[in-house]
């Protein structure tokens, strides 16, 4: 039987925090990358609406990275045991493709917009992540086992560190989860090995 295959491009962009579920889970897969901003027929014509990330596995074919993440959060057990956990987990790890779709939006609106993402956007969900880690002892975000929100709360902090080393500074408990998160073997192995991409 072959292998799983993520397509995306050559970069982490929206398929990163796929790639983390997938090594956290010891999964064994491959990673088919191509340059950006091209994709290649082959693979547009496997996915549903002609965008990656694409997942295949066996007879699945997912488009859609949240499609992707959720799927794999559940196959591999990261959604909790019932359905209050399953929605507080995708709740908080929601909270990151908030973060993104603001910056996306701010790098569009010039200098003053991105300074009021900076400042002011950004910061009102590290607040939250900040209480809510210190009262859990910095290890998790929801219960008290490694959870799907924990795996992309940690990739939405580590991008950000890799563009601004200070910018947790006043988030203390964020940069303490983050050294926890660093030091699980199976994201250590894989952060050992993940090719260095521009974004």
């Amino acid at each position: 039987m072959s292998l799983p295959t993520l397509y995306y491009f050559d970069a982490k962009g929206r398929a990163e925090y796929a790639r983390l579920l997938l090594a956290f889970a010891g999964v064994d897969y491959t990673d088919s990358r191509f340059p950006y901003p091209g994709i290649p027929a082959e693979v547009a014509a496997k996915t549903t609406f002609g965008q990656v990330p694409h997942y295949t596995d066996g007879d699945i074919e997912l488009s859609q990275s949240l499609a992707i993440e959720l799927y794999l959060a559940r196959k591999h057990g990261l959604l909790g045991s019932n359905a209050v956990d399953e929605a507080k987990i995708i709740s908080y790890a929601l909270s990151t493709g908030d973060i993104f779709q603001a910056f996306l939006m701010a790098q569009q609106g010039g200098p003053e917009a991105m300074e009021k993402y900076k400042n002011e956007i950004a910061p009102r969900y590290y607040r939250v992540w900040e209480k809510i880690l210190r009262e859990n002892g910095c290890k998790h975000i929801y219960g008290k086992s490694i959870t799907y929100a924990d795996i992309v709360i940690f990739g939405s902090i580590d991008y950000v560190l890799s563009m601004d080393s200070n910018r947790f500074e006043k988030f203390p408990s964020c940069l303490e989860f983050h050294r926890h998160m660093l030091e699980v073997p199976a994201i250590k192995k894989y952060l050992a090995s993940r090719k260095v991409t521009p974004f």
